[in-house]
């Protein structure tokens, strides 16, 4: 068996290594129409160190954060919030 043909684990992938609550940020910058190079900007005037520890957040980083997988699921977790959010309630007949 080689590389290629190994079975992976089930926890396929690196943990994340940037805090969830920098992820929500970011996320919620980038809804609120942000553009990457501006959330840089905010993150390092909150001095919000980058996943690696560094003092300065690029725009490279902010672009890499938001196509990891976790930062999907919470794009796609916000978004069925949202969705139920907006969906007209019934109402109840007398």
């Amino acid at each position: 068996m080689n590389a290629f043909t190994r079975p992976r684990p089930s926890g396929r992938g690196r943990p994340p290594s940037c805090p969830p609550e920098v992820v929500s940020r970011v996320i919620q910058l980038r809804t609120q129409g942000f553009s990457l190079t501006e959330i840089g900007e905010v993150l390092n005037a909150e001095g919000v160190p980058t996943p690696a520890g560094g003092p300065r957040w690029a725009k490279s980083y902010v672009d890499r954060l938001l196509h990891t997988r976790h930062a999907q699921q919470e794009i796609a977790r916000q978004r069925q919030d949202t969705e139920k959010a907006s969906k007209p309630t019934a109402e109840l007949s007398a």
